[in-house]
């Protein structure tokens, strides 16, 4: 299945992120840096697993939040399947490549990232120390990080990260909980209940207008603003 990222909630979740990183050149189209990328994906995959620490316990409905303005019943059972299945694999491809378990979010997408590109580009460095080069202004750290990449797919790649963010946290989710705790420290960044209000004030909003059967089994009713009525 594709699905479509335009009318999706997660869609409508990860939109800002493109929209976000997605730069005009002076001379010709739109275009997105690598580094800025890696950095949305990591954001998108964070939102997924936040989703699904707040109502992991109703997967199913959010199965249906999630999918509602998707494809036929069959494709979405392929793609969640998928998606749990990917959720497996990358746990496994960090474990193996860092002998350890991912700490944080950026540690699981950004930093990871990180050390394919530099693999790709014959570096051995460490992910961070790369990171923290580049931020530094170092030359050959942003000829690797500040290529100009066509940003029209980047909608559908945020929102995959998303939905595997989702089914990582419902398939991991002694880890998701130690990593959502340890993307609300730092200042100016919300905690994590903040984090997860924001996102199912946003699912309420949506369900009322898309899906309003999920709103009770997925008790966001609490969330609706005044003036969301449910769709009838």
């Amino acid at each position: 299945m594709k699905p479509n990222q335009d009318s999706t909630f997660l869609g409508v979740v990860c939109a800002p992120l493109a929209k976000g990183i997605t730069q005009k050149a002076f001379f010709g189209g739109d275009y997105v840096l690598p580094i800025d990328l890696l950095r949305a994906e990591s954001t998108a995959h964070q939102l997924g697993a936040v989703l699904c620490r707040a109502r992991r316990h109703d997967l199913k409905e959010l199965t249906n939040l999630i999918f509602v303005c998707d494809a036929k019943g069959d494709n979405i059972s392929e793609t969640t399947a998928k998606c749990e299945r990917d959720a497996r694999r990358n746990l496994e491809e960090f474990k193996d490549q860092f002998e350890r378990e991912p700490t944080t979010f950026d540690d699981f997408i950004l930093y990871r990232g990180i050390a394919k590109r530099l693999g790709q580009a014959q570096i051995q460095l460490d992910s961070r120390d790369a990171y923290n080069a580049y931020v530094a202004g170092d030359k050959r750290m942003r000829s690797i990080f500040e290529e100009k990449v066509d940003p029209s797919w980047i909608g559908k790649d945020l929102l995959i990260l998303a939905l595997q963010g989702v089914f990582f946290g419902a398939s991991f989710p002694d880890t998701t909980e130690t990593m959502c705790k340890k993307a609300s420290l730092g200042e100016g960044k919300p905690s994590m209940e903040e984090a997860e209000a924001m996102l199912l004030g946003a699912a309420a909003r949506y369900a009322a207008e898309h899906c309003p059967e999920v709103i009770d089994p997925l008790g966001l009713s609490i969330f609706l603003r005044p003036g969301d009525s449910p769709a009838t």
